[in-house]
This record gives C-alpha cells, sequence and structure tokens, in this order.
C-alpha cells in the first residue's frame, strides 16, 4: 500500500479532496490491497501463519498451487470492486489527469544491486518449496532478512530510512502473533476447536467454509 500511495500522491495532489475520482481511485487501492494480500503465500502475514499450520499437520502447499486458488478469486473479486465503485460513487468528475511529475534522478549501481536482491528474493521465495533449497535457506523469513541485510549493508536504505519504519505497526503484527501463540499453548483453542467441531458440516467444503467464515 505504501509503495502504491507514492505513486498516486502526484497525480491526486493536484485534484479537489472532494472530487469523487479521488475517492474511487483510494478506495479501490484499499481493496487491491486486500484481495493482493490473498495472491500468494508471501504476500501477507496471516498466509505465512496459514503455511506453518498447514506444516504442524505435515502438509504443505506449494507457490503454484497457492496461486491456483488465490488467482481466480482475486480476479473476480477486482472485478466486483471495480464494479461496486462505478456504481456507488459515479467517479466520471474528472475528464483528464493532470500530468505527472517526473523525478530527475537517475539509476546508480546501488539500484540495479538492490534491483537484483529484490528480483533473487522473490525468485527464492517462489521456488522455497524445493527441499534442496528448503535445506539451505529454511524459512521464508530468513530470505526476507538476507534482502533487509543488502538493502542496509549496501547503503541503499540509511539509518533514518529504518528509524522512519513503522515499527507500532510491525509490533501490533508481532503482537497478534503472539497473543495466538498464546491462545494455542494454553489450551484455550483446542478447547474452542472441540466445541465447535461437533456442529460443523464436513460434508461440503463450500458449507464448511461459510461456517467458518460466519464464525
Amino acid at each position: 500500500p505504501i509503495l502504491l500511495i507514492s505513486v498516486m500522491t502526484p497525480l491526486l495532489h493536484d485534484l479537489p479532496s472532494s472530487c469523487r475520482y479521488t475517492r474511487a481511485v483510494l478506495l479501490g487501492l484499499a481493496f487491491s490491497c486486500n484481495l493482493g494480500g490473498m495472491l500468494t503465500p508471501i504476500s501477507a502475514p496471516q498466509n505465512a501463519v496459514s503455511m506453518a499450520a498447514l506444516q504442524s499437520f505435515d502438509r504443505s502447499i506449494g507457490f503454484g498451487q497457492w496461486m491456483l486458488l488465490a488467482v481466480p478469486i482475486a480476479l473476480v473479486g477486482t472485478v466486483a470492486c471495480w464494479l461496486l465503485l462505478l456504481f456507488m460513487l459515479r467517479p466520471d468528475d474528472v475528464a483528464q489527469l493532470p500530468e505527472p511529475r517526473k523525478p530527475n534522478s537517475t539509476l546508480k549501481l546501488t539500484h540495479y544491486i538492490m534491483l537484483g536482491a529484490v528480483l533473487t528474493t522473490i525468485v527464492l521465495w517462489a521456488l522455497l518449496s524445493w527441499p534442496p533449497l528448503r535445506a539451505v535457506f529454511g524459512e521464508p523469513a530468513l530470505v526476507g532478512l538476507l534482502l533487509l541485510v543488502v538493502a542496509f549493508g549496501s547503503g541503499f536504505l540509511t539509518k533514518d530510512d529504518f528509524n522512519s519504519v513503522s515499527w507500532h505497526l510491525l509490533a501490533l503484527i508481532a503482537g497478534g502473533n503472539t497473543l495466538g501463540l498464546a491462545v494455542k499453548e494454553s489450551g484455550l483453542l483446542t478447547a474452542i476447536a472441540s466445541g465447535l467441531t461437533g456442529s460443523l458440516d464436513v460434508s461440503s467444503p463450500w458449507i464448511l467454509t461459510l461456517q467458518l467464515t460466519a464464525a
């Protein structure tokens, strides 16, 4: 979301705040980030939690298998959100977008190093289910940590960038994971699951999904 907002801000800066088009773009950005968070196992923290839960039951799902299920759902959701925004907000009050401001900076060696590191990280995440790679790198978090080392070690990111990170948001995510682990280890999760199991209809995966969503 942060990257996309930085891209869209120069385009929307010269438009009035009451513009329906501006509201539609920002809402569309929020919806697209939610939908994009389900596309791959590395798109959102909850996906990593789901992968870890599957591994605890000796089950695993590959990068391609995940996308095979998630991409159609995300595409349908994107079209549905687009139609909803067109119907609810009618963003037709802008005849022409302002000319975007082009940056004057040129790519340097550190930029190319970071581009290579990011592409390498994405490839490793996509292929990490391959046993030889998993034996070397272990969990996806370690690959992400290596990217962090390259980013700050190469000088591409500075101490000011490190201090400007939303640590409160990361702490919130970590706190949620800690709370989930505490519920699991205390036995409360098992008690809740045992109480719900008897009332679930397992005859159809779709009915079961609806019941779990409602719960």
